[in-house]
């Protein structure tokens, strides 16, 4: 029955959720092992319930990008947000991202010493000024600062 069918596939997506959560907790309190074998668990089926190019999977492959930037794994972390934003641009309708990942991604090039990636990341993130979350994203002139001191370091 469709009904039911519908609400097995909501509670499976809430338990997805659910665990995303307490993979970010294991993260946060620097328990990478668990969090990353969680993720890779959570990736997988996330790909099945959802679809390999759903905003579902673009979400945990962002998170497990977060879990790399922690673990200083920067060319993976690198990998992951170009996927995420990939399958969720920031200017794509009904993303409330806004410049987030790219910000990531920048981040993640920036720690890799990658400052020409980066500085064609920044200019990414200033064609779509229009999609910056005031008080949520980071302005563009401060993310230009920080590539102008991380090349002096």
């Amino acid at each position: 029955n469709t009904f039911n069918d519908l609400k097995e596939i909501q509670l499976k997506y809430k338990s997805l959720i659910d665990r995303l959560e307490e993979a970010i907790s294991h993260r946060k309190n620097g328990r990478y092992t668990a969090a990353e074998q969680l993720m890779e668990k959570l990736l997988a089926e996330a790909k099945d319930l959802c679809g390999k190019r759903s905003v579902m999977v673009a979400t945990f492959v962002k998170s497990f990008g977060m879990l790399r930037l922690d673990q200083r794994r920067w060319g993976e972390a690198e990998n992951m947000f170009i996927r995420a934003d990939e399958l969720r641009p920031a200017d794509c309708e009904g993303n409330h991202q806004g410049t987030g990942t790219l910000e990531y991604l920048f981040c993640a090039q920036l720690e890799g010493r990658l400052f020409k990636k980066a500085a064609g990341t920044l200019v990414q993130i200033k064609r779509l000024q229009h999609c910056i979350r005031p008080g949520i994203d980071s302005d563009p002139h401060q993310l230009e600062m920080e590539l102008t001191t991380a090349k002096t370091k």
